[in-house]
C-alpha cells in the first residue's frame, strides 16, 4: 500500500459508510481501526490509476434495438393508433427485432406515447344543438 500512497494521495479526504473506531493504547499510541480497509485499499488504487474518484463506466447489458429501430417502432404506433402492444410486438419481430411486450411499451413510453384511453363523452343531441344556437344569437353582440 506505501507504492500507492504518495504525497498527493495522502492529502485526499475519503467518505466511507461506516465511520471507522479509534481508539489509544496503554503507550498514548492512537490507532484507527478502518472495517473497510479493502474498499480504501480499491479507492486508492482507482484513483492511483484514472487520477480521480469517480465511478468508472460500466458496460451494461446491451439493448434490444437500436434507436433507428426504435423510430420505427413509434413510427408504426403513430400511422396506426390502435395497434395494442402485442400487435406491435409481432410487427417489430417480423422486422427483426426481437422484444418482450414489456420492452415494446417502454421505447413507447421513452418516446412520450403512453397507452391511454380517450374519456366517453355524451353526444350533442338535437336540443343541445337548439340552446346552443339560441345563446349564440342572444350573445352575438
Amino acid at each position: 500500500m506505501s507504492s500507492i500512497c504518495s504525497s498527493s494521495l495522502c492529502s485526499c479526504f475519503f467518505v466511507l459508510s461506516k465511520p471507522c473506531k479509534a481508539f489509544y493504547t496503554s503507550d498514548l499510541n492512537l490507532h484507527v481501526f478502518f472495517p473497510f480497509r479493502l474498499s480504501v485499499y480499491a479507492a486508492l488504487a482507482r484513483y492511483a490509476e484514472t487520477g480521480n474518484h469517480d465511478d468508472r463506466a460500466r458496460s451494461w447489458r446491451p439493448r434490444v434495438s437500436t434507436e433507428r429501430e426504435n423510430r420505427m417502432l413509434v413510427r408504426t404506433s403513430l400511422l396506426n393508433r390502435q395497434m395494442t402492444i402485442p400487435a406491435l410486438a409481432a410487427s417489430w419481430s417480423a422486422e427483426g427485432v426481437t422484444a418482450s411486450k414489456t420492452t415494446v411499451r417502454r421505447r413507447l413510453q421513452d418516446a412520450g406515447l403512453h397507452g391511454r384511453l380517450s374519456v366517453k363523452k355524451p353526444l350533442l343531441t338535437a336540443r343541445h344543438r337548439c340552446l346552443r344556437l339560441v345563446f349564440a344569437r342572444d350573445h352575438l353582440n
